[in-house]
């Protein structure tokens, strides 16, 4: 049977379970230090949840990692399950008399007429300090161009505004597409509920290539919202697939494109920065460049949410291509007005134990460690999670900069109950214990949440 829908509560958890939410997509807060794979830290895996317990479900998981609260409660959305098979807003709660975690369905999308409410939502949630849960939709909504909406701590949902109001040429752009960030939000704060949201849309703007856009909720003297806006501040030329901004210095964004940008048609780095006539953009690297672009030794067809080190502006990233095919993780440094292109790992080497297909941006705990998931390979294929330790160029040689270590492969359960194929970003938590997503897999191949303890 479909899980049940229920009233969300507020819970607390018993002190062992009291974490707060530290890091998602390239959030970060201390945590304890990680010992690579291969060490002698052991990990232990444990399945949270199987998604698609409904009859009428087959895919029920998305590229959407989890959030969490202080309370230890777990918040995703999924974007092809529920009653109308057009996505849910999710949680988990730890009971501790059982020792299980419950799930609890908290919105059902196109409930309303025509799908007013949104549909389809493959991003994941933001929370601010009281408890409210922020997310996009790409679809649905009054014009059918996607929404942004809001679950309050009581339960109650509502649509803050709708992509493409007047059903037009969406010069605000159209179809949200990548996580949504705020001032902070990288460093593990807590959204404060005042200031605005930036991400990123697919499609519209001048050039009808997709936009990056802010939402705002404006107050009332009463110090209520009174109504939210949207603007978009730069207007894409290319539809590329944009993958959400990462915040850098005051008055600067910078993301990725995954194609057909750049001369190769093989993806981007980008910089968007503010001046006094307005916002240009500028691109940091093009992928499979150079005189051997073929076959894409550089990578190719970058994803994800560029993760930042604020100490130095290094940026991180993923690209899922890259000979010999199994894609691999990058950085890139300024170096003045330029900026260093750096392939830290290449991926399908030794049988492709350590996975292959990058799929999502990468998280980086306060250690500079950087933690992520591929799609496929592994002993079971079914990718992996792991973990990359970048140590400071001056305290290694170029060649023994880099340590990488598989944390866990997927699907090494029989039927890959344990889950598999994982296209969401990682969370981190104080104790340093690892909280994620997969596509498929687990009891009724829909997915499953997951949780990797040291």
């Amino acid at each position: 049977m479909p899980p049940t829908i229920r009233p969300r509560v507020k819970r607390r958890l018993p002190l062992k379970r009291l974490v707060r939410v530290l890091t998602i997509g390239g959030c970060v807060m201390a945590i304890a230090a990680m010992t690579l794979a291969g060490g002698a830290q052991a990990w232990t895996y444990k399945v949270l949840h199987d998604f698609c317990e409904g009859a009428q479900c087959e895919y029920s998981s998305s590229r959407a990692g989890v959030a969490m609260d202080a309370a230890g409660n777990l918040y995703g959305t999924a974007d092809l399950d529920g009653q109308n098979q057009s996505g849910t807003l999710f949680e988990l709660s730890y009971d501790a008399s059982k020792d299980k975690w419950q799930y609890t369905i908290l919105h059902t999308f196109c409930s309303l007429k025509n799908c007013a409410d949104g549909a389809e939502p493959a991003d994941g949630v933001i929370l601010d300090a009281d408890g409210n849960l922020y997310g996009i939709a790409p679809n649905g909504g009054s014009t059918g161009h996607g929404v942004f909406f809001e679950l309050t701590q009581a339960g109650d949902f509502q649509v803050l505004f709708n992509f493409c109001p007047n059903n037009d040429s969406c010069p605000d752009g159209s179809s949200p597409f990548g996580p949504l960030t705020y001032a902070g939000a990288d460093d593990g704060a807590l959204y404060d509920g005042s200031s605005p949201i930036y991400g990123t849309a697919g499609t519209g703007g001048m050039f009808n290539g997709g936009t990056a856009f802010q939402i705002s909720p404006p107050r009332n003297p009463t110090g209520k919202f009174a109504s939210w806006t949207e603007s978009a501040f730069y207007s894409f030329d290319i539809s590329a697939g944009a993958f959400g901004l990462t915040i850098g210095p005051p008055g600067t964004f910078y993301g990725v494109m995954s194609g057909p940008g750049g001369p190769n048609e093989t993806g981007t780095a980008y910089e968007l920065v503010q001046t006094e006539s307005g916002w240009t953009e500028s691109n940091l690297h093009f992928f499979c460049e150079g005189k051997l672009f073929l076959p894409c030794w550089d990578g190719a067809i970058p994803i994800g949410k560029l993760t930042i080190d604020r100490a130095t502006g290094t940026l991180f990233g993923i690209a899922q291509l890259a000979a010999p095919g199994g894609g691999l993780i990058y950085e890139l440094t300024r170096r003045g007005s330029a900026w260093r292109y750096t392939i830290l790992h290449h991926f399908c080497h030794r049988k492709c134990h350590d996975g292959s297909f990058p799929s999502t941006g990468l998280t980086r705990d306060a250690n500079g460690n950087l933690l992520g998931v591929t799609y496929l390979q592994g002993k079971g294929n079914g990718g992996s999670v792991f973990e990359v330790n970048r140590r400071p160029s001056g305290e290694c040689k170029q060649t023994a900069c880099t340590a990488f270590g598989v944390l866990r492969e997927f699907c090494l359960q029989t039927g890959c109950k344990d889950g598999g194929r994982s296209q969401a970003p990682l969370l981190i938590d104080r104790q340093g214990n690892i909280w994620g997503k997969t596509n498929r897999g687990g009891a009724y191949n829909g997915g499953v949440v997951f949780e990797l303890s040291p």
